[in-house]
């Protein structure tokens, strides 16, 4: 085995243990970083859970839930598209630049 089959094992191994939420396996390497007993990447994993959160309790917050129907936006960071009974929609993301949740609002884009 070469070494960059090793290096690519070993990042594979690191990569599906964190995508099945299980411990970093120790010398591989995972989405965020190479392992040698620190997990980098926990921090920035629960800053996303932290972003989410804000963005699902804008949402809360600003909507009545039976009035709505939320469904993931994926084009933007923690995107929810949030629908009325009438068809109109709007964006909820949060903004990584301005470290804060947006709302966008489509229809006023394009006009």
């Amino acid at each position: 085995m070469t070494r960059s089959e090793m290096d690519l094992q070993a990042w594979a191994a690191g990569y599906n243990a964190g995508a099945q939420g299980k411990a970093p396996v120790e010398g591989a390497y995972d989405n965020y970083s190479f392992h040698c007993g620190y997990d980098e990447g926990a921090a920035d994993r629960a800053q996303a859970v932290d972003r989410e959160k804000a963005v699902l309790s804008f949402i809360e917050e600003t909507f009545e839930p039976d009035l709505i129907k939320v469904e993931d936006f994926e084009l933007f960071t923690h995107g929810k598209q949030v629908m009325d009974r009438e068809g109109k929609f709007m964006l909820v993301f949060f903004d990584l630049l301005a470290d804060d949740v947006q709302q966008l609002f489509p229809d006023e884009v394009l006009h």
